[in-house]
């Protein structure tokens, strides 16, 4: 079956037991070890399943983007600078939707026996969601040598010479590797269901399995939208750190944790909570912890805002990788 095959033929070429085993194969093992949402009705399903959820069937813990406000936090960290800096991690929180899966994708997690996500459907074409943030953008304008990368772009033979370049971090097991990425897309500012379609084209990737971190690059011909972006991550990290000298862990608060993400590939929604253990990797500086801030299935890649941490300001370094019996948790990430 060629990769540009739709959802909906790659479901009607099965036979009945065969989609069947699919369909809930891959339900067990997005409850057991990660949080992409796969829909075989791509999105017209999302809402479907959004509201058969079987992990957090209220959702009463997840707040729309444009609802939130200064109160919902705990009352220790009603302040404006750390309220602005969740909003501003949010304005940098896309859904990223992926329609194809790379027959590379390796057959078990490092030096384990557990089935590593969506292996046995390596070549199917069906849409998984998940999320992501844009971490750096970068403005081409008018280069000769370095035209667009773009699927359309290449196929045109005549590339745009300026465009946007934009690097977008979500997990591995979301987007394994290039040949995923460019049958991948990811949404911006999809806060409600009305919301105008801006997506950014992904065309390369560059991924870790051992931390579950993938480097994804995206490319748009908007460029309205890199300057927009190049504010938002100045403001982010000039929020970052100072946020970070006025709330650390030397001055007795609680760890805070905000979530940005798209549940079930819906509009972007907040979850707060607490991280609950911190894990320290023997022999290195990789940190990972659990948490109990709300996610369901298409949370995975979602960046984390972890406050009160005695170490460097970028929070968005930790992402959203599962759920196990342990809790909600995140890739293995680097802070010292």
């Amino acid at each position: 079956m060629g990769v540009g095959h739709s959802i909906q033929e790659f479901v009607g070429s099965l036979d009945e037991t065969e989609d069947s085993l699919i369909k809930a194969n891959i339900v067990k093992q997005s409850q057991r070890t990660h949080e992409a949402e796969v829909s075989f009705g791509g999105e017209a399903d999302l809402h479907r399943h959004k509201k058969n959820c079987k992990k957090d069937p209220s959702h009463k813990n997840f707040i729309p983007v444009n609802n939130f406000k200064i109160s919902h936090l705990p009352w220790r960290y009603q302040y404006p600078e750390v309220f602005e800096l969740i909003k501003t991690l949010s304005d940098l929180t896309v859904r990223v939707g992926v329609r194809y899966t790379s027959l590379e994708r390796t057959e078990f997690y490092p030096d384990s026996a557990v089935p590593y996500p969506f292996y046995a459907y390596r070549g199917r074409v069906f849409m998984r969601t998940g999320t992501g943030s844009v971490t750096d953008v970068v403005k081409i304008v008018g280069s000769e040598d370095d035209a667009c990368p773009c699927t359309e772009c290449k196929a045109s033979g005549n590339p745009k010479k300026s465009w946007c370049h934009f690097d977008i971090l979500t997990a591995t097991h979301v987007v394994y590797d290039s040949d995923e990425a460019v049958h991948a897309e990811c949404k911006v500012d999809y806060v409600s269901d009305d919301s105008s379609d801006i997506v950014l084209t992904g065309v390369s990737a560059d991924a870790e399995i051992e931390s579950d971190k993938c480097r994804m690059v995206c490319v748009s011909h908007d460029l309205t939208l890199a300057d927009k972006f190049t504010q938002l991550l100045d403001k982010f990290k000039d929020l970052c750190e100072k946020v970070h000298d006025k709330f650390n862990n030397n001055k007795g608060f609680e760890t805070l944790v905000v979530v940005p993400s798209h549940p079930h590939g819906c509009p972007k929604q907040i979850s707060i909570g607490k991280w609950t253990k911190r894990f320290d990797m023997v022999e290195s500086y990789y940190t990972a912890f659990t948490y109990n801030a709300s996610t369901c299935p298409g949370s995975s890649g979602a960046p984390l805002f972890i406050m009160a941490r005695d170490v460097s300001w970028w929070p968005y370094t930790f992402i959203h990788s599962g759920s196990n019996l342990e809790g909600n948790h995140c890739g293995a990430t680097w802070e010292a």
